[in-house]
């Protein structure tokens, strides 16, 4: 019983003491990419055990999660419904809101409603990354720069040798679209300059994800001439590796090949029988030598 007490006492002594050094109302701002999942911060005192109310909310009516002591029956949005996780009061004195799997329709501002002393607001602001393209025309003097599926609406700026480029030789011309399911914007940024620019780069800026997304341009002469020497290294590698691999099998057929026996058995040498010579009453002279 005592002991009830003096938690009691403390309570309301800590209750007080923060409704006097927490700021009623502080703001935040977080940003997230779409798919992601991220934290809502929000701060409180530790609570009373089994007094706590805690209720996160978007404006007067849209409750997106809560926990109340006893209590159960707040209605939660349906579009928050399976991707919201409160800390507390597992976690005394951590009030955050946990919000998985980021959509665009969640960039909104949340407040964190807590025992009538924290009131925080937090602005969420959801981002998608934009696919970056940069291409030429056949005459190299026109240069079309496309950033689609992205969000929210930014621009694209050019450069040349690092600095800034507004006008080269030519106008410059952008041409914003939204998809009106998706809520994503595609732009495109051209470009025309004379036939002799040096490599150019466009730039594409996210104001929310503070972070840009760079391509290069390159003109037909440039296109050609790396073809050419990517063509002409091929065929050097492709050479030299054809005529290894034929030393190679030259070499290896040199060292198996050995020249085969003659399977025919030689013919004995047989001397001619010599021819009888008869001697007696043979006056020619080639029987006298004979003799």
């Amino acid at each position: 019983m005592e002991t009830r007490r003096v938690i009691g006492i403390m309570w309301v002594v800590w209750t007080v003491l923060a409704s006097l050094l927490l700021p009623g109302h502080t703001q935040a701002t977080v940003r997230a990419l779409v798919g992601e999942d991220v934290l809502l911060p929000c701060v409180c005192p530790p609570s009373h055990p089994g007094k706590h109310y805690l209720v996160w909310q978007i404006g007067q009516h849209t409750t997106v999660d809560y926990a109340i002591a006893g209590e159960d029956g707040a209605i939660r949005a349906l579009q928050y419904q399976n991707r919201t996780r409160l800390f507390h009061p597992a976690d005394n004195g951590n009030c955050s809101l946990l919000l998985h799997r980021a959509r665009l329709a969640d960039a909104k501002t949340y407040s964190c409603h807590y025992d009538h002393i924290v009131n925080v607001t937090v602005t969420l602001e959801v981002a998608v990354n934009y696919s970056l393209q940069c291409s030429n025309d056949s005459s190299g003097e026109q240069y079309r720069c496309s950033a689609s599926g992205g969000f929210p609406k930014g621009r694209i700026y050019w450069l040349q040798d690092g600095q800034a480029v507004e006008k080269l030789q030519g106008p410059l011309s952008e041409l914003h679209s939204q998809d009106h399911l998706t809520g994503l914007y595609n732009i495109t940024s051209t470009l025309r300059t004379g036939p002799k620019t040096a490599t150019l780069q466009c730039v594409m800026e996210n104001p929310s994800l503070q972070r840009n997304i760079t391509a290069d341009c390159r003109g037909e002469g440039h296109k050609e001439l790396q073809v050419s020497v990517e063509l002409k290294a091929s065929l050097a590698v492709g050479s030299a590796f054809f005529l290894l691999l034929a030393t190679v099998c030259l070499t290896l057929l040199l060292r198996v090949w050995k020249p085969c026996p003659s399977t025919k058995a030689p013919v004995p040498y047989e001397a001619a029988p010599l021819a009888e010579v008869q001697c007696a009453g043979d006056p020619s002279p080639k029987a006298s030598l004979a003799c």
